[in-house]
């Protein structure tokens, strides 16, 4: 006996394969083919690398993204339970719960809107 489930298409891949980008792999052209191996997912590792060189990895995966007409995730990796802040006015920040924080970047932040 016939179901209507039987008639829909087969079940979206809910599998996703991740790679780490690094030095040799960073390129666009190498990027766009992990792409077309099946790669859905570039992780980049925050603790690692330069602003300008993290800039540049993912302007990449965005113009491929855009090219390919697919969505590719980014997975930014911050080292654990670290985020590298720079200073902080005072040497430390005090939160209040249900408090916003707002990081920026390429600022020196503002003391006096705590």
């Amino acid at each position: 006996m016939a179901t209507d489930t039987q008639n829909i298409e087969p079940p979206l891949v809910k599998t996703k394969i991740i790679a780490t980008v690094g030095p040799a792999c960073s390129e666009r052209s190498a990027l766009r083919d992990l792409v077309l191996a099946g790669v859905d997912v570039f992780r980049l590792n925050f603790a690692h690398g330069t602003h300008e060189w993290l800039d540049g990895v993912l302007a990449s995966i965005r113009e491929i993204e855009e090219e390919l007409q697919r969505p590719i995730g980014v997975l930014g990796d911050l080292a654990g339970p670290k985020i590298r802040l720079g200073e902080i006015p005072g040497g430390q920040l005090l939160c209040q719960e249900g408090a916003t924080v707002v990081f920026v970047r390429g600022e020196i932040a503002d003391a006096s809107r705590s």
